[in-house]
C-alpha cells in the first residue's frame, strides 16, 4: 500500500483523516509532499507502546495494524482537530523498507521543525494520573 517517496524530492507522507465520530473505525489518507513545500502539518510524538498490541486503522482503503497507543493519539487528535494533517511516524514511514526508513530518519529533524505544531501523546489516563498534571 505505499508507494515509493522520491528522494531526490526529500518527499514523506501525511494522514489526513476522514470525519468520524468517537469510537468509530479510524479511516486516512496518506500522501506525499515534498518536506521543503508541505502544506500545513502537526507533527505527533508519543511511545509506541508494545507492538504486540495493536488496532486496526484504514490507511487509503487498506487495513494497518498500529499499536494500542498510537491507535488511541490518532483517535483523539482526530476527534479533537477535525481536517488535521498529521505526520506520525510508524504510519508515515514504510516500516517494512529499511531503505526508505533509513532516508525518512535523516529527514525527521526538518519534518518535526516545518510542522506548525508537535502533538504529543503520554498515552490514556489511567490511576488518577490526571492528579498530576493537575499538580504541575
Amino acid at each position: 500500500q505505499y508507494k515509493p517517496l522520491q528522494t531526490n524530492q526529500h518527499e514523506f507522507r501525511l494522514l489526513t483523516f476522514d470525519a468520524g465520530a468517537s469510537m468509530s473505525n479510524i479511516h486516512c489518507e496518506l500522501k506525499p509532499a515534498p518536506v521543503d513545500k508541505a502544506p500545513v502539518y502537526s507533527a505527533l510524538s508519543y511511545t509506541w507502546g508494545d507492538p504486540s498490541v495493536t488496532r486496526t486503522i484504514f490507511v487509503n482503503g487498506q487495513r494497518l495494524e498500529v499499536t494500542s497507543n498510537l491507535y488511541n493519539a490518532l483517535s483523539n487528535f482526530r476527534d479533537l482537530y477535525p481536517g488535521i494533517r498529521l505526520w506520525a511516524d510508524a504510519v508515515c514511514i514504510n516500516q517494512d523498507d529499511i531503505e526508505e526508513k533509513g532516508q525518512q530518519i535523516q529527514l525527521m529533524q526538518k519534518i518535526f521543525s516545518r510542522a506548525i505544531k508537535t502533538l504529543v501523546w503520554l498515552g490514556i489516563e489511567e490511576d488518577e494520573s490526571s492528579k498530576a498534571f493537575d499538580l504541575i
